[in-house]
């Protein structure tokens, strides 16, 4: 048996810090719920918590006292996902400890909170949900000691102490923010930041009165935000004092080599890449701004077999071999290694084989091309289809000659060095390649962006719903139908446009009457452009719709729409 102790998942603290998690109460209240849960025979418990102070104590404290928890990537997941991972039987005996962001803990009796001890059992899992490079979900285990290996190669790497706060920009349900957000810092006594800091960091909260640098921990999309704004350059702590960031962490894929650099200039420190998987944990490393190649952490043994990578790390998944073939392909550089494709992009169309990170490598080089991606197409017949991100010329290009003329383009450049049938059929203009919290490609979205009349609606970011109301973060892109000829100058968003998109979106997520009978009130407030970001609120109530577009927290559009009964 591995028998843990509390010091070892979160040390101790000789000091307060206002705005972090207090590393006291937190072992308080992991070794009571600990005992909680060995009291009532451990068990299968799922667990989705924004918080994370409470996030931590049901983690460590399901773990310690011997049950087995899954994290769930998101809160409607249980439904979908409860009757595969646990019994029904399992599910209805501890459906109580089952928790969300709107779990009222107190219904939980934690007692003896000076109390310290752990129960002597072994220590139970925690099973990490990926969807990897194919979008099927999987189920990925490791025992709670694999963790603090991962978290002591860490530390041996970058040292995390009491003069750091991680601030966390990723989701901490799945491994990379699991690690390097929660279990790493808790375990050197860095402070982790209580606030969840998403869509910008807030330091608001934070007396940093001693002049505690910050560890920011962030994904390549964010990174890539942030080389276009000085955000992050002029944070300030809850007493307006100018807060400094030390170092930066990414994974998930890899960075633009420039963007990289100007974020490193920008906040005078390092960005440093993770390389890894669920499957094996964090295994290299590199800064893009310096070089292009990986370098493994210590410990950690990386060969190069038939072109592609094999890691071997003490802290892997219980599902995977002990010398896990990734399927990157790779070509040696020294003791390191450069990423050159996936060997499982290759695709047959027509009986043709195409590699799609080869087709992504071609329209990159085109200078009108900010990123893209390609993917497998079903409609009348299987084909290419491409995702594509323009830069500011390739957008003008959009606007002035329309998007055939751009097509015809990328396509031309394309049929240079690929069979006419490889060539992709579908090409959308998206304001931004549809990414998970991981910075990967979530395949639903971009699977949503080919389907038929996709070009009739905006992108959707993000979607919470309850019975009666939807708010949706959604992303005007620049090649929608309605922005055809509306001008040709500066396209801008017709009003009857956002009519159209609210009742097609309270059709999707409320499920209410197609057939309009009038609209009240119907205000324009803003002019909408492509590639602006708003947040659509949708409530329906005695049939009527009430709509409400916000740009920055800023009124656009507002009105009620009055349905059919």
């Amino acid at each position: 048996m591995t028998r843990l102790e509390l010091s070892q998942l979160v040390a101790e603290t000789t000091t307060v810090c206002e705005g972090t998690l207090d590393a006291t109460s937190l072992r308080r209240h992991i070794a009571a719920m600990a005992r909680y849960v060995a009291y009532h025979g451990g068990g299968d418990w799922l667990l989705h918590e924004p918080d994370i102070f409470w996030f931590s104590v049901c983690l460590y404290g399901v773990t310690l006292g011997g049950g087995s928890i899954t994290l769930l990537p998101d809160a409607h997941s249980t439904k979908q996902l409860a009757p595969s991972l646990i019994s029904t039987d399992v599910m209805v005996r501890q459906v109580g400890l089952y928790f969300t962001n709107n779990q009222d803990h107190s219904s939980i009796t934690l007692n003896d909170m000076d109390d310290e001890s752990l129960p002597d059992i072994r220590p139970g899992i925690i099973i990490v949900l990926t969807s990897g490079s194919t979008g099927v979900r999987k189920q990925l285990s490791r025992y709670l000691h694999t963790f603090l290996e991962e978290a002591s190669t860490l530390q041996g790497k970058w040292s995390l102490n009491d003069s750091i706060v991680t601030v966390s920009m990723v989701s901490h349900h799945h491994m990379y923010g699991l690690m390097f957000g929660v279990l790493w810092p808790l375990s050197c006594g860095a402070r982790v930041l209580q606030a969840a800091p998403f869509p910008v960091p807030d330091i608001s909260t934070l007396d940093n009165t001693v002049n505690r640098k910050i560890c920011l921990i962030s994904s390549p999309t964010y990174i890539h935000r942030a080389s276009k704004s000085f955000a992050l350059a002029n944070l300030v702590d809850l007493y307006d004092h100018p807060v400094k960031i030390d170092r930066v962490f990414s994974a998930g894929s890899p960075l633009d080599n420039e963007k990289s650099s100007i974020v490193s200039k920008l906040l005078s420190c390092p960005v440093h890449e993770i390389y890894g998987s669920s499957e094996t944990g964090a295994v290299a490393t590199r800064r893009a701004d310096i070089d292009s190649s990986w370098e493994a952490l210590p410990g950690v043994d990386l060969q190069i077999t038939e072109g592609r990578l094999t890691i071997q790390a003490n802290y892997h998944a219980r599902e995977v071999a002990s010398k896990y073939l990734s399927s990157d392909l790779v070509e040696s550089v020294g003791q390191s290694f450069k990423l050159v494709g996936r060997v499982d992009r290759v695709v047959k169309v027509e009986g043709k084989r195409v590699s799609l990170q080869e087709i992504e490598n071609l329209v990159q080089q085109i200078e009108c091309v900010e990123s893209c991606t390609a993917k497998l197409h079903e409609d009348m017949r299987i084909s290419v289809a491409l995702a594509v991100v323009l830069t500011e010329k390739g957008l003008g290009i959009l606007r002035s000659e329309g998007k055939q003329h751009v097509d015809r383009l990328l396509r031309h450049v394309l049929a240079e060095s690929l069979e006419a049938v490889l060539v992709p059929r579908v090409i959308r203009y998206l304001g931004a390649l549809p990414v998970n919290a991981q910075g990967k490609i979530d395949h639903g979205l971009l699977s949503a962006a080919f389907t038929e009349g996709a070009r009739f609606l905006p992108s959707v970011l993000e979607v919470n719903r309850d019975v009666s109301s939807v708010r949706i973060k959604i992303l005007i892109d620049p090649d929608l139908y309605v922005l055809d000829g509306h001008f040709q100058e500066t396209a801008i968003v017709p009003g009857v446009a956002l009519v159209h998109w609210a009742m097609r979106f309270a059709q999707a997520y409320l499920g209410v009457n197609p057939n309009v009978r009038r609209l009240i009130n119907l205000k324009f407030m803003q002019v909408l452009h492509p590639l602006d970001q708003l947040d659509l609120s949708l409530a329906v109530s005695d049939s009527q719709l009430q709509t409400q577009y916000m740009r920055n927290g800023i009124i656009c559009s507002k009105g009620i729409i009055e349905l059919d009964a």
